[in-house]
């Protein structure tokens, strides 16, 4: 697929989780391409990443991403468990090997560029991206585990936190740039 706003980076956003990934690929701050989730099956940690990887593979072959953004898994305020980070750093690797840079986003910057909880964030992407509305999960208590929808706005708030932080120019938007070039 060719860029079709050739003046829009397209990003593609990438959240594990445990039944697979969570995606969504961006053109620019309001064109969404595609978002969806993707299974993995696998018997083992490694089968189940290496088929994810195989997955986060295909999705930068058919939409060839300028930048690839995910969860910064080292950071203190995440909580991803031993498989997730190890996908995350093949994620990475894999990404270098295709040209596409990758930008790591904590928990926290996530945070700023939104509001305080994953619930709130997820309306405010249905909001902006109705075709999204119909896959809004309900709020979360904390009796219920995440529900399944759930990664895709993950992902999509990792492609928007991006372009916030590089339209707004606030917080450390030097670094940002820095890691593009």
């Amino acid at each position: 697929m060719d860029y079709i706003l050739t003046n829009q980076l397209r990003v593609l956003a990438i959240d594990p989780s445990t039944k697979g990934i969570g995606f969504a690929v961006l053109e620019g701050p309001e064109r969404l391409i595609d978002w969806g989730i993707k299974q993995a099956e696998g018997e083992t940690d490694d089968a189940k990443n290496a088929e994810c990887a195989k997955i986060v593979a295909d999705l930068i072959d058919r939409y060839r991403p300028r930048i690839l953004a995910l969860e910064d898994a080292a950071a203190d305020d995440s909580r991803r468990c031993e498989r997730v980070e190890n996908l995350l750093a093949a994620i990475r690797q894999l990404a270098r090997e295709k040209r596409v840079k990758v930008l790591d986003f904590t928990p926290e910057r996530v945070r700023r560029a939104f509001a305080p909880t994953k619930d709130v964030i997820a309306a405010a992407i249905a909001g902006r991206f109705p075709e999204l509305g119909s896959r809004l999960p309900r709020p979360r208590t904390l009796t219920m585990s995440e529900q399944y929808e759930m990664p895709v706005f993950d992902a999509m708030a990792f492609a928007l936190t991006y372009f916030h932080f590089r339209t707004r120019g606030i917080g450390d938007r030097k670094r940002i740039l820095r890691s593009m070039r």
